[in-house]
């Protein structure tokens, strides 16, 4: 017996040996999340710890009765009221080296409501009748979730005191409603509040303000100063002519009509009609059996139904030409002008636009001189086509491209493609019977408009590859 009780001794005091006390902290309660409500309101939880704890929170906005202890205690703590949905986490841990913890979460949910409405605003007031606007506000909402219902609308009340509510579309996203109304009178005021719903909630409204729809009347508002080109022609009596113009309140039933007036140095006058194309708001025509070398000036003007004819803001004046057959050479018997690689390794696809001493504007992109020789790149070889862009020639038709496989060492596997561009370069379009053919030829154009632009390719067909080489590009015009 005296042995036993020996042996109980040592146990209870290794119990007690402090390098085996392990600290313990739990908080007690069921639940692991504790919600309150946008009012706020108070909470008591229990520590059962045998040791000094500490309470961690890191949210400001919660109160509590104690932060700190030793062994067992009761804390209460205190949630404010809130509009906004916020939460945290409380956590009770011991101040031991050996750390324990125990923790649960704070939950509080925030109003969810329309807490205000903008003052609409009303746009789009000006139409062909006067009778319609479209009315916008935008409004405020609080914690609203995808399953909440939005509803909203305008009241419109006229100068009689007459009412008219009107449902708007409700913008979730960007927190905003539109209406379009109709059947108002014209230049009239009106006032207008908007309001919002939130479920079964009150109506949320705006203020007041205040609106007067007017209205344009049909109208051309201004003629353009007409344009002429296409003045020089084999016969030197033609002239393409354009202008545009702008409107208000037109619509697809009336009746618009344009035209030019021509008179001549000598005091002619020529009216011609033109042709309109509504969508774009321009009109064109083309003058006739005008005399060679006469001086001409031209203004333009626009009839909507049977009001007043608008005539243009200026005139301008030309002299319709003969064309004089023109030759331009592009000489690349020397690189001093074209800066260009001179070899094909260093071919760049890159556009270069290079003016010579005429004042005409090349644009060469993938090529290289090469001997005395243009190389354009070839697809098979480089990845891209190489292309010389020819000069635009105001009031002139390119009437044949001559571009000679003249070079050192001809391979004949060449070809090239001539395409045209009736739109600056812009894009461009290949000229029929122009496409993937042998160099050494002169290309004859016909129906060609002035002031195109024409681009030369090299390309490769039927699986053959090679360079293009000229020592000249010529171009002949008229």
């Amino acid at each position: 017996m005296v042995i036993a009780a020996s042996i109980l001794c040592v146990y209870s005091c290794k119990i007690e040996d402090p390098d085996f006390f392990v600290p313990e902290v739990k908080i007690v309660q069921t639940e692991e999340t504790v919600t309150f409500s946008s009012k706020g309101g108070s909470y008591s939880f229990d520590v059962e710890a045998n040791c000094d704890w500490s309470i961690l929170c890191p949210a400001d906005w919660i109160t509590m009765s104690s932060y700190s202890g030793n062994l067992n205690a009761s804390i209460s703590i205190t949630v404010p009221e809130s509009k906004l949905s916020r939460n945290t986490t409380i956590t009770v841990y011991s101040n031991e080296v050996e750390a324990k913890s125990a923790s649960f979460n704070i939950v509080q949910n925030g109003v969810v409501e329309i807490s205000s409405v903008s003052k609409p605003i009303a746009v789009e007031t000006v139409s062909a009748d006067g009778t319609s606007a479209t009315i916008r506000a935008s409004y405020t909402g609080l914690s609203i979730s995808d399953t909440d219902v939005i509803t909203a609308g305008f009241v419109i009340t006229d100068q009689a005191g007459t009412s008219t509510e009107y449902n708007a579309s409700v913008d979730r996203e960007s927190s905003f409603i539109e209406a379009t109304i109709t059947g108002l009178t014209k230049d009239k005021e009106y006032t207008c509040t908007a309001w919002v719903q939130l479920n079964d909630d009150n109506k949320v409204s705006s203020e007041t303000m205040n609106f007067t729809p007017t209205s344009v009347p049909k109208a051309i508002l201004s003629v353009s100063t007409p344009e002429a080109s296409g003045t020089r022609s084999e016969s030197g009596t033609v002239a393409t002519l354009t202008s545009s113009f702008t409107s208000a309140s037109v619509e697809s039933s009336d009746v618009i009509s344009a035209g030019f007036i021509l008179v001549s140095d000598s005091g002619t006058t020529i009216p011609l009609d033109a042709e309109v194309d509504r969508q774009a708001n321009t009109f064109s025509a083309n003058a006739e059996n005008l005399v060679t070398g006469t001086s001409y000036t031209c203004t333009s003007w626009v009839q909507l139904n049977d009001y007043a004819k608008v005539e243009s803001e200026g005139s301008i004046s030309f002299i319709p030409t003969i064309s004089e057959p023109v030759t331009i050479i592009a000489d690349f018997t020397s690189n001093e002008l074209w800066q260009l690689p001179d070899n094909k390794d260093a071919m760049e696809a890159g556009e270069k636009a290079v003016t010579d001493d005429n004042g005409y504007t090349w644009k060469i992109s993938g090529g290289c001189i090469n001997s005395g020789c243009l190389w354009l790149a070839c697809q098979d070889k480089s990845g891209y086509n190489g292309y010389v862009i020819t000069p635009e020639l105001k009031d002139m038709t390119v009437t044949s491209i001559s571009f000679p496989n003249d070079g050192p060492g001809k391979s004949g596997k060449a070809r090239i493609t001539i395409s045209v561009s009736t739109d600056g370069g812009a894009s461009f379009t290949p000229v029929p019977g122009c496409q993937g053919v042998n160099l050494d030829n002169t290309f004859e154009l016909t129906g060609q408009k002035p002031g195109s632009i024409y681009k030369i390719e090299n390309v490769a067909v039927d699986g053959a590859s090679g360079y293009s080489k000229t020592t000249k590009l010529t171009i002949n015009a008229k």
